[in-house]
């Protein structure tokens, strides 16, 4: 059975540096193996954004405490 760990971030959303920040964010996640799962605004005016991911883990491997 496959198994997967999770993580959530949370984003600022608003300005052209926050845009290009989160970009970064999910570029580095994606590339250490984390997909997104969903995003939910945080607020009525969606200022800030809560991102959910997965990671499958490697047969064997225990879950990490810390994600990438």
């Amino acid at each position: 059975m496959k198994r997967f760990e999770n993580e959530v971030k949370t984003f600022k959303n608003g300005s052209t540096r926050d845009e290009a920040k989160m970009q970064a964010t999910l570029r580095d996640l994606g590339l250490a193996g984390w997909e997104v799962v969903s995003v939910v605004p945080c607020d009525l005016g969606g200022r800030e954004l809560m991102v959910f991911f997965k990671r499958e883990l490697d047969e064997g491997a225990a879950p990490r405490e810390d994600a990438a």
